[in-house]
């Protein structure tokens, strides 16, 4: 932005529309944003507590805030929140809060800075009692970082944070082509149907077979498409092409039209639900409710994780996520040789490097291409046909004298 509209350190932004600041201060610069737009006092007065903060901390001062303590920034947020995000959502900032962060709870959040969440991220990776991961502290931090920049305008001139961890990766679960269609048998019934019904959890069964065949459409709509979990629990009859058998993705992450053919038993499959729903013409093919207004209100994301773990535990496949069943799609497509281009295209990737990621190959796969190249750098290895090395064989010795033997019986 050019320093030429700057008016006593604070200029008009027309993207952002919001003031921003650009001063020097000991000879460095410091520029940004305000956050606010209401008002042009507020936000000098957000630049004057800005530079009264680097005076003390280049004396090493620290000035008494009047900033609130975690705690009440954290109550104050789920005020606010309470409408705007998920219950779930408000749940994990909780408990990130009052479990991970408990010795910050009456610290004011003006003296909280990247020491401190540092602290609170060791002492996590630490505990004796849990098994704890990367993964895991980074979602901590994340969690308590967007709480914090919540207040940024309000309290604090910048949010502290620390550069997330790497975390170790483990091997991806997947379900094989071969084994979708007794995943999608599961599905139909919610998964362990008969454990449940031996543990006597009949009032459970009740209650939850209403939403099996929701989830068990999601689920076919995620393998057969390679749809996204809230594409495919906002799809709509509208974008079945019926005529061309052609699904238009009209609501997509990167907000561009898709169109995916659709395989023969996903379109037989729709064909029942539509038939079974009195031929709707427009509207959700799964909608979660309608309200009084007859307005339609999808599933709440995450409403195939449950079903997804439990049908694929029956396949002795565990950590299985809906957004897996993208990389079943993948797969399938990749090792019948559909081009990775097309592949792209039909999930919707700006990138193929992003494609490859979703593509698993098989272990028995790399075992031949290590046995051929073992043949081809002039090694004896192990090919489909060819016995080990080192399994016991018997020399040409024994062979001749256990012919000769046989001669003389």
């Amino acid at each position: 932005m050019p320093s030429t509209n700057v008016r006593k350190g604070l200029y008009w932004s027309d993207r952002t529309r919001t003031w921003h600041y650009e001063f020097r201060f000991r000879g460095k610069k410091h520029n940004g944003d305000t956050g606010m737009s209401s008002s042009r006092t507020l936000a000098e007065g957000y630049v004057a507590k800005l530079k009264e903060q680097l005076s003390a901390k280049e004396i090493g001062m620290v000035l008494p805030s009047d900033s609130p303590t975690l705690q009440e920034l954290w109550e104050e947020w789920e005020a606010t929140q309470k409408r705007q995000v998920t219950d779930k959502h408000i749940e994990d900032v909780r408990r990130a809060v009052q479990i991970h962060a408990v010795d910050l709870l009456q610290t004011r959040v003006g003296q909280i800075d990247e020491i401190a969440l540092q602290r609170v991220r060791n002492i996590y990776l630490n505990a004796p009692d849990a098994r704890r991961s990367e993964g895991g502290a980074n979602n901590v931090l994340k969690l308590l970082h967007a709480l914090l920049n919540w207040g940024v305008p309000r309290y604090l001139p910048r949010a502290p944070r620390l550069k997330p961890l790497k975390p170790q990766e483990d091997p991806r679960a997947i379900i094989w082509p071969e084994q979708v269609q007794a995943f999608l048998s599961h599905a139909d019934d919610g998964g362990w149907q008969a454990m449940y019904r031996r543990s006597g959890h009949e009032d459970y069964l009740r209650d939850e077979q209403d939403r099996w065949p929701h989830s068990a459409t999601a689920m076919r709509l995620m393998i057969g498409l390679g749809l996204r979990e809230n594409e495919a629990l906002t799809a709509r009859w509208e974008w079945v092409d019926a005529r061309r058998q052609i699904y238009i993705v009209g609501r997509s992450k990167s907000r561009k039209l898709r169109e995916i053919p659709i395989p023969l038993w996903l379109m037989e499959h729709l064909l029942a639900l539509w038939q079974a729903r009195k031929k709707p013409k427009t509207g959700m093919i799964i909608p979660e409710r309608r309200d009084e207004n007859g307005v339609e209100h999808p599933h709440d994301a995450g409403f195939t994780r449950k079903p997804c773990s439990r049908c694929a535990g029956l396949l002795k496949v565990h950590g299985l996520s809906p957004h897996r069943l993208r990389a079943v799609f993948a797969t399938t497509h990749y090792e019948i040789g559909t081009p990775p281009g097309q592949i792209q295209q039909m999930l919707g990737h700006k990138s193929l490097v992003t494609t490859m990621r979703y593509i698993v190959q098989r272990p028995k796969d790399q075992i031949l291409a290590q046995a051929k190249a073992a043949e081809a750098m002039g090694f004896t290895d192990q090919i489909e046909g060819q016995q080990s090395p080192t399994s016991p064989q018997k020399s040409d010795k024994h062979k001749t004298n256990k012919s000769k033997t046989t001669v003389k019986r």
